[in-house]
């Protein structure tokens, strides 16, 4: 008996590479079904403590900034993001373009374009990202993509607040 199974539990073992190379198109998507280009169109922001939906670009602060001891006032703006997804490879770059402006002209208005590369895995409708470089961007490592929309959690750049961001195709 403990032969049979140790024989069975080789034989699923050696047959699992077999059957995870297999996509026969009905339990997930192939890569190419997903690759692409998705551009952000909204994220969710919590204020006073209900969360919204907003579309980008999207003023993200406006108000006071202290910064080596001189108090600015400034805008704080999400301008654009995109993530594209490729079917060689099973990679992703990721961007997103912020702008901070000076309201009374204390400093040029300043854009910034964060970014982030790696590898992706998915499976009925969650994707896994491995960031491999672009440490200026922070993504967490899942999020879902269902229906051509791919929602993953990220922090904006300057105050480090967390937020979800929806792409689409």
């Amino acid at each position: 008996m403990i032969r049979f199974l140790r024989s069975a539990r080789i034989a699923v073992l050696l047959a699992l590479p077999l059957l995870a190379a297999c996509d026969d198109g009905f339990t997930a998507p192939k890569r190419r079904d997903i690759a692409g280009t998705y551009a952000l169109a909204s994220i969710q922001v919590t204020e006073s403590g209900a969360t919204t939906t907003k579309p980008v670009p999207l003023l993200l602060y406006q108000g006071p900034l202290t910064v080596n001891g001189t108090a600015f006032s400034i805008r704080y703006e999400l301008l654009s993001g995109s993530i594209a997804l490729t079917e060689t490879g099973g990679t992703f770059s990721y961007s997103a373009t912020y702008r901070i402006t000076e309201v009374n002209g204390g400093f040029a208005p300043d854009t910034r374009t964060v970014t982030a590369s790696g590898t992706y895995l998915f499976l009925n409708g969650q994707i896994g990202l491995t960031q491999t470089a672009g440490g200026d961007a922070e993504i967490a490592p899942g999020g879902t993509l269902v229906n051509g929309e791919l929602t993953l959690q990220t922090r904006e750049p300057l105050f480090g607040s967390p937020g979800t961001y929806l792409f689409r195709r």
